[in-house]
């Protein structure tokens, strides 16, 4: 009987022995698990975390790339006004040129009408002297 009574004590420690590897045994693959899904968490934290980076790195590119073609157009309109400015200070200038020649030409003709009216008239006044010589003598 004492022998049955060390048998089952031995069972019994050797049962409780298993139920505790095996406690132990869940307890550690329950660990595993929980660190594996933390893991997991975190990669995916991670991977959430350089998209946003990635996806804010492109809007900054984009955003500078935008500021950079809207100087560059402010550049070439300020360009294109300067030119066209230019292009008609030269206008305005080739104009002015223009109607001095006109003026000066009007001018000179007119110049030339007066000496011919003024030739005219001398030489109408040479044939009255000539005229009134003639008369006298």
């Amino acid at each position: 009987q004492e022998e049955e009574q060390k048998k089952k004590a031995a069972e019994e420690v050797e049962k409780t022995k298993r139920a505790e590897a095996e406690e132990l045994a869940k307890k550690k693959t329950q660990e595993a698990e929980e660190k594996r899904k933390a893991s997991e968490v975190e990669k995916e934290k991670k991977a959430k975390d350089e998209e946003e980076k990635k996806i804010t790195s492109e809007k900054e590119l984009t955003k500078r790339n935008a500021q950079e073609e809207e100087k560059k157009k402010k550049a070439a309109e300020k360009e294109f006004a300067k030119i066209k400015e230019d292009e008609e200070k030269r206008k305005a200038a080739e104009e002015e040129r223009n109607n001095k020649a006109k003026e000066e030409e009007l001018a000179k003709r007119k110049a030339q009408e007066a000496e011919k009216e003024l030739a005219k008239i001398k030489a109408k006044k040479d044939e009255e002297k000539r005229a009134a010589e003639i008369e006298l003598a």
